[in-house]
């Protein structure tokens, strides 16, 4: 995000620092989830609009060989973009292997996200993604384009496996190494790093930090 704003500013911010959003740590915390299915689970939730873009995601699944694993990616949200990619998965024949889950509230979010063992996304842009920030406090790592607003809290290896092209080769070779490495993602450490990173008392500080050095550092 910083990254954008001096490319659209034409100006490199020297005292600028990035202050992330809050998760409520209500719903978005971790917890072993008794839910957690022997299938592997993905999932995606958003207000589905072009930007978002899971079309090589799909692609991609219909082409991931049944004998690394089983999977299921779990889809939630809504938005004009939801009728093209029903019948996307139906073109694809996927209805077995990808599930609608209509809109959810924060707490049925939360839930999904402490049952799936990854977080997609494919957006083209973004700046910042709140449902990025809550699967990580869930302690859900993510797979997804090095995009430069995510990359600024995500730790790629860590909590984050990249995708370097966000097309549908790189997605199937990336979901498969997902697939074969789910224990190198250590849930509790995700969790326990972004429940710092996003918590109201990091974020006040950050703030605080930020005025001192720059409205007050002259008095």
């Amino acid at each position: 995000m910083l990254s954008d704003i001096e490319k659209f500013s034409n100006t490199q911010q020297h005292q600028s620092v990035i202050i992330p959003n809050v998760i409520d740590s209500e719903y978005f915390r971790y917890k072993e989830s008794e839910n957690r299915s022997n299938k592997i689970v993905f999932l995606m939730v958003n207000v589905w609009r072009k930007i978002k873009n899971p079309f090589p995601i799909f692609d991609a699944l219909s082409n991931i060989n049944s004998e690394i694993g089983d999977f299921e990616l779990r889809i939630g949200g809504y938005g004009e973009l939801m009728e093209e990619m029903k019948q996307y998965v139906i073109s694809k024949k996927l209805e077995n292997k990808i599930k609608f889950l209509g809109k959810l509230e924060k707490e049925e979010i939360a839930i999904q996200l402490s049952g799936a063992h990854a977080y997609l996304f494919s957006s083209d842009y973004e700046t910042f993604s709140v449902a990025c920030a809550q699967a990580l406090s869930c302690g859900c790592p993510l797979i997804g384009p090095p995009l430069p607003a995510i990359l600024e809290y995500a730790q790629p290896d860590k909590d984050i496996l990249l995708v370097s092209e966000n097309d549908e080769k790189e997605w199937q070779e990336t979901i498969t190494r997902f697939m074969m490495n789910i224990s190198k993602f250590k849930r509790s450490h995700i969790a326990k790093e972004a429940s710092r990173k996003f918590s109201s008392e990091n974020i006040q500080t950050l703030y605080e930090t930020f005025i001192d050095k720059t409205i007050y550092k002259n008095d």
